[in-house]
């Protein structure tokens, strides 16, 4: 049988290993840092709260569940923040191409920084596509969006970035 110190030396060490990974997580997609540790703490209650429901799949298995529920944490707080109409949607975009080159002319902190600036819509999109590797069609369904919004919010996404990043490289040149 399990004790219940043994449960909870267990939980105290998997938010030692994992609080940092998971907050930065978090920021990828929400800009608001209160906001990112609500997220973060809301999560470790969900974690918590389930522990006994996680499947060991190998390595690497709990460290993908931990994303996975930080992920639709954050997510969660984007569609709220949609559902009252916090954030206003900027379509003033006016940049045509895309340039892999930038991203090598600025530091990491500097991209983070801008991807946390793009308006939610874009950035979940963004971070889901291009961070975390899910297609179209898995967006959609977690955002309840079609493949076609998808496809246009990481489209503007990407343009609003470049847009970013080119202001940088010119102010700091």
């Amino acid at each position: 049988m399990v004790e219940a110190s043994d449960v909870k030396g267990a939980l105290s060490a998997i938010y030692s290993l994992y609080a940092r990974y998971l907050f930065a997580i978090a920021q990828r997609y929400v800009a608001d840092d209160n906001k990112v540790n609500d997220v973060l703490q809301d999560s470790f209650v969900k974690v918590y709260g389930s522990i006994n429901g996680f499947k060991w799949n190998g390595n690497g298995s709990l460290k993908a569940w931990l994303k996975r529920i930080v992920v639709n944490e954050a997510l969660q707080v984007i569609r709220s923040e949609a559902r009252h109409g916090t954030q206003p949607l900027d379509d003033n975009i006016d940049v045509t191409d895309d340039d892999a080159a930038l991203i090598d002319k600025v530091d990491t902190d500097v991209l983070m920084q801008s991807i946390r600036q793009l308006h939610a819509d874009y950035r979940s999109v963004f971070n889901l596509y291009v961070l975390d590797g899910y297609s179209h069609k898995e967006i959609a369904q977690q955002l309840g969006i079609t493949t076609t919004a998808s496809a246009v919010k990481l489209l503007r996404a990407k343009k609003i970035l470049k847009k970013q990043l080119l202001n940088y490289i010119e102010r700091h040149e």
